[in-house]
C-alpha cells in the first residue's frame, strides 16, 4: 500500500484510540442497553447524538484545517505555537457562543426542558469533545503520545460505567463518564502541546483568522454530521424515543464498523497533506493504493455486517430490539458507499486543498438527508431513517468520483496531478 514502518506504526495507534472510542463504547452498550430497554436507551441516544452533533460547532474541522496546517509546519516551533494559540482562541469564542445558545434551546425543545441532567451533560459533554488535541499530534505524525491516554480513559470510562449504571435514572451517568475521559485526554494533550512550544497568550484576532480559514472544512464536518451523529438526534425531533431506540442500536454497531476504516485514511491524509508538494512522491499510485484498500475493507465489514446482523443486533443489544436487525443490513450497504466515499474525499480531495468542492458534496448529502429523514420515517419508521442514510452517503460517492473525474483529478486517470491543482497545496 506504499507505507512505511512509521505510516503502519500510526494505523496501530489510530485503530487502538478508535477502539477506545467506539468498540469500548459498544461493550458498554450491551449492558447499558439491556438495564435501561429500548425507550429509554433510544433517549439517552438522543441526547448522546445531540453531544456529539454540537461538539463539531468547536471542534469546527480543526481536526482537518489545523491538521494540515500543522503537518506542513513541522519544522517551525513558533509557527506550531502561534497554531496553538489561534486555534485554541478560535475554540473558546465558539464554545462561549455555543453555551449562549444553550439557553433559548432548553425552554424551546420539551425533551431538553423535561430531562434537564440529561441535557447538562450532554452539553457538557459537547464541550469536553470539542476541545481535543489530537489534531496537533496527529499533524506531527506523533500519535503516539496521545493516543495511550486516550485508549485508557476511555477503557476507565467504560468500566465506571457498567458499576454506575444500575436503573433507568442512571442513563445520565454514562455521558457524564465520557465526558470525563475526553476532558482528561484533552488536559494531558493540552499541557503537553505546550511543553514543547514556547507559550502563548491566546490571540483572538488570529482565532477570527482561523475560523474564517477554516469555515469550508466546518461546514464539511456539520453537514456530514447530518447523516452520521446527528442522526439519532434528528429522529428524536419527529418520532418517539423507542423508535429512536431500534434505530441508534443499529447505528451504534454500523458506527463500530465505520471506526474499523477511519484509521487508515488519517494516516493517509497527514501524509498526504505533508507530500503534495514533494514531486517524488506518487500521490496517485497512493491514492489508488488507499482507494482500493479502503473499498476492499468496506466491502468485507459490509458483507460481515449483513450476514451477521441478527447475532450482532442480540449480542450488543438483547432481547427487545429485534427491529434493530433490518435497520444494520442497510446500514451495512451503506458502509460499502462510505468508504468509497471517504477514500475519495477526506483521503484524497482535502489533501489536494479541494475544500470548497468537498464541501460542496457535503451539503448536498446533508440536505439529501435532511430532505428524505422526515418523509421516509414517517412511513418507515426507523428503517426509513436508514435508507435516508444511505442515500445520502451514495450521494458523497457519486458526487465526489463526478468532480474529481471531470477535472482528471481522480487517482484513477493518466498522468501526473495538473501541476496547477498543486499550487494551493504545496
Amino acid at each position: 500500500m506504499g507505507l512505511d514502518a512509521e505510516d503502519r506504526r500510526d494505523v496501530a495507534l489510530l485503530y487502538a484510540v478508535h477502539l477506545a472510542s467506539y468498540v469500548l463504547p459498544l461493550v458498554t452498550v450491551t449492558y447499558v442497553a439491556r438495564v435501561l430497554g429500548p425507550a429509554q436507551w433510544g433517549l439517552l441516544a438522543f441526547f448522546h447524538s445531540f453531544g456529539l452533533y454540537t461538539s463539531q460547532i468547536i471542534e469546527y474541522g480543526f481536526n482537518l484545517s489545523a491538521t494540515r496546517d500543522v503537518a506542513r509546519l513541522r519544522g517551525s516551533v513558533d509557527a506550531r505555537a502561534a497554531a496553538l494559540s489561534e486555534v485554541n482562541a478560535a475554540k473558546v469564542m465558539l464554545a462561549a457562543g455555543f453555551v449562549a445558545a444553550l439557553v433559548p434551546a432548553f425552554f424551546l425543545l420539551p425533551l431538553f426542558h423535561e430531562n434537564p441532567l440529561l441535557f447538562t451533560m450532554a452539553a457538557a459533554y459537547s464541550l469536553a469533545q470539542g476541545f481535543g488535541m489530537m489534531w496537533y499530534f496527529q499533524g506531527l505524525g506523533r500519535i503516539r503520545e496521545l493516543a495511550g491516554i486516550d485508549v485508557l480513559s476511555r477503557a476507565v470510562a467504560s468500566i465506571l460505567t457498567c458499576i454506575a449504571v444500575r436503573s433507568q435514572g442512571d442513563a445520565w451517568k454514562m455521558i457524564a463518564l465520557n465526558t470525563a475521559a475526553c476532558l482528561v485526554t484533552a488536559a494531558i494533550g493540552l499541557a503537553r502541546s505546550y511543553r514543547e512550544t514556547p507559550p502563548r497568550a491566546l490571540s483572538f484576532r488570529g482565532g477570527i483568522r482561523m475560523l474564517r480559514s477554516g469555515f469550508p472544512l466546518f461546514l464539511f464536518r456539520g453537514a456530514s454530521t447530518l447523516f452520521t451523529s446527528a442522526n439519532g438526534f434528528l429522529l428524536g425531533l419527529f418520532a418517539p424515543p423507542v423508535t429512536v431506540g431500534y434505530y441508534a442500536g443499529a447505528e451504534r454497531a454500523h458506527r463500530g464498523l465505520v471506526a474499523l476504516l477511519y484509521p487508515l485514511t488519517q494516516v493517509l491524509y497527514a501524509r498526504l497533506s505533508y507530500s503534495m508538494g514533494q514531486q517524488a512522491l506518487d500521490k496517485k499510485r497512493l491514492g489508488r493504493s488507499g482507494f482500493q484498500a479502503m473499498l476492499a475493507a468496506g466491502l468485507l465489514l459490509g458483507a460481515a455486517a449483513w450476514i451477521l446482523a441478527p447475532w450482532i443486533i442480540r449480542a450488543l443489544l438483547g432481547p427487545g430490539f429485534e427491529p434493530s436487525v433490518p435497520a444494520l443490513r442497510i446500514l451495512a450497504v451503506a458502509l460499502v458507499a462510505d468508504s468509497i466515499a471517504t477514500s475519495l474525499g477526506m483521503q484524497w480531495m482535502l489533501p489536494l486543498g479541494l475544500d470548497r468542492q468537498f464541501t460542496t458534496v457535503i451539503l448536498a448529502a446533508g440536505l439529501t438527508n435532511l430532505t428524505l429523514a422526515p418523509l421516509l420515517t414517517a412511513r418507515h419508521g426507523h428503517l426509513g431513517m436508514c435508507f435516508s442514510v444511505l442515500a445520502s452517503e451514495v450521494v458523497v460517492a457519486l458526487g465526489c468520483f463526478a468532480y474529481l473525474r471531470s477535472r482528471q483529478l481522480d487517482p484513477f486517470s493518466p498522468g501526473p496531478l495538473p501541476a496547477q491543482e498543486l499550487k494551493g497545496t504545496a
